[in-house]
């Protein structure tokens, strides 16, 4: 059985989600500090205000006997005889998980002694992400964020697209169009915050979204001074995500313990400074745990290179994952297959 809960200074709706495959049932808290019984530590030169993970839910959890894992530090672990609970912090929130009642209970209570606990039952909405539960298993998606986005970039009555972006598209920057002595009229936005918000909303969409995260990553690079190109390609991803906005990731509760890895490298894409794309995906059973698209940091003499460079950040992935599932007390079975 797993206990969620959240952790609030002041009220508000939570907003953020997090899901273990190895959880059961959640309860949601919301809770403010007592600030008096931790104050604020003083150094040499002056004093700082106390921090809350650090002075306040760090405190606590170390006085219960939770260790903080090495490869999170947001995440805190606690485990006696058969009975384990896992702590998730995000800023005020925290989601419990465990697999004793008794135990999530007698956990709840300490909190509540120590920071007025509002508990707000099983977790439904959680940052932005959307939790349901099926016999299939644990599915999360970010449907009511993305209609958000869809109405706010009046999109909400246009026709779907079929494709992220378009095939072989090349986007380049203001200066670089200035340098080729470019005769095509794509004029800087005159309002820049529209396609920082826009593109900003869709990264945070690629943690539910995976194949959205090529054309999102491509987007990203021109933060600064965007052109009408960069903002006709983000509203293309806007209306293939109108094609379905409730699509997700689901953590299957079938699951043989085996772990898989994919990656790829797209050599020399970027028309401006010919580095590589990097790419991968990485799987337990048939749950899609990890994935990213990123542009590498230094440019490939050759597609053998980029191949390379592309293994090289998914075993990274892959060693961080395994030491992560380690500490929740998932154990991997063998070694990870690609």
């Amino acid at each position: 059985m797993d206990t969620s809960a959240t952790l609030n200074e002041e009220e508000h709706n939570p907003s953020s989600t997090t899901a273990s495959p190895v959880s059961n049932e959640e309860t949601q808290v919301s809770s403010q500090p007592t600030p008096q019984n931790n104050p604020p530590r003083r150094s040499g030169r002056a004093t700082r205000p106390p921090t809350w993970t650090k002075d306040y839910v760090c405190a606590a959890s170390s006085s219960q006997g939770f260790k903080q894992s090495r490869h999170d530090y947001a995440l805190f672990t606690w485990t006696k005889d058969m009975s384990s609970i896992y702590l998730m912090i995000y800023v005020d929130d925290i989601l419990i998980m465990g697999n004793y009642d008794s135990a999530v209970t007698s956990l709840k209570k300490y909190l509540h002694s120590a920071f007025h606990i509002k508990d707000l039952g099983p977790p439904k909405y959680f940052i932005g992400i959307e939790i349901a539960h099926s016999k299939q298993g644990i599915s999360l998606s970010q449907r009511k964020f993305m209609l958000e986005i869809i109405s706010e970039a009046g999109l909400s009555e246009c026709k779907p697209a079929i494709i992220p972006i378009e095939q072989n598209i090349k986007l380049t920057t203001a200066d670089y169009d200035v340098s080729l002595q470019s005769t095509e009229d794509d004029l800087l936005l005159k309002d820049p915050l529209s396609y920082q918000r826009l593109v900003g909303k869709l990264i945070y969409l690629t943690m539910t979204r995976p194949n959205i995260c090529y054309a999102v990553q491509t987007l990203s690079q021109f933060m600064h001074s965007p052109k009408q190109s960069h903002m006709n390609a983000a509203l293309k991803v806007v209306k293939y995500l109108k094609k379905c906005p409730g699509l997700g990731i689901l953590l299957s509760r079938d699951c043989n313990m085996e772990m898989a890895a994919y990656c790829d490298a797209d050599y020399a894409t970027c028309p401006m400074s010919r580095r590589s794309i990097t790419g991968f995906c990485i799987k337990l059973g048939e749950s899609l745990l990890s994935w990213k698209t990123k542009k590498q940091s230094t440019v490939s003499l050759s597609s053998a290179e980029a191949e390379y460079r592309s293994m090289a950040k998914t075993i990274c992935e892959v060693v961080w994952l395994r030491g992560l599932l380690l500490d929740l007390g998932v154990q991997v079975k063998g070694s990870t297959l690609s």
